[in-house]
């Protein structure tokens, strides 16, 4: 890593302080909202050379760029240009990390779709659940979502009498159907997750 440079131009930072004073007095602003001590030492270290590199020094957004930011850029310029100086802003540590290549993340796959993927493999949900490191109750929930999708068929999972019972309870519930009321009025009979996948076989037929 390339080292911070010192505050070389002494001049030109006390040129810059002059004209946040003025700044403060002409908008009546307090001093933060013009410039902090960092902002100005960052302009008199790194010479920001227009609009652009201007916004990437501390304390710098676009509204303050636009409001005042072109009278400290044009005591920057006459001061560089008098000393025949260029930006250093590619020292700047912000800048630094932004020429570093970012490698690419890569995308996540959704853990509903290794589910399905490996049920579709298998088709026995204990050895699922056995080969994925989770409960049967999991991967039951994560192959509802393919039960609303209708790639999926409910009768795989939930007996014919259970679907009936649930389905009862489902399209008569609350407009919250919440599982536990619904649980509670099938009186426990039934698992939490055969619940779900009725649920989302009837969001396949939109029926709820």
């Amino acid at each position: 890593m390339k080292p911070k440079p010192k505050l070389e131009h002494e001049e030109l930072y006390h040129q810059l302080m002059a004209l946040r004073s003025e700044l403060v007095s002409e908008l009546k602003l307090p001093i933060f909202m013009v410039a902090k001590v960092l902002t100005i030492e960052e302009m008199a270290i790194y010479l920001p050379q227009n609009q652009k590199e201007l916004l990437k020094i501390t304390g710098f957004g676009k509204a303050r760029v636009e409001q005042f930011g072109d009278r400290f850029l044009l005591i920057i310029n006459a001061y560089c240009e008098s000393r025949n100086l260029k930006s250093q802003m590619e020292l700047l540590p912000n800048n630094l990390k932004e020429e570093k290549e970012k490698k690419p993340k890569e995308a996540k796959i959704d853990t509903k779709v290794l589910s399905f993927e490996k049920y579709i493999e298998l088709r026995d949900i204990s050895k699922v659940a056995e080969d994925r490191g989770l409960a049967k109750s999991t991967i039951l929930s994560h192959l509802a979502h393919f039960v609303a999708l209708g790639e999926l068929s409910v009768d795989e999972f939930v007996s014919k009498e259970n679907q009936e019972k649930i389905r009862k309870v489902l399209l008569n519930a609350p407009e919250d159907g919440a599982f536990k009321s619904v649980f509670e009025a099938l009186e426990g009979k039934v698992e939490y997750a055969d619940i779900r996948l009725v649920q989302s076989s009837l969001l396949a037929e939109k029926l709820v």
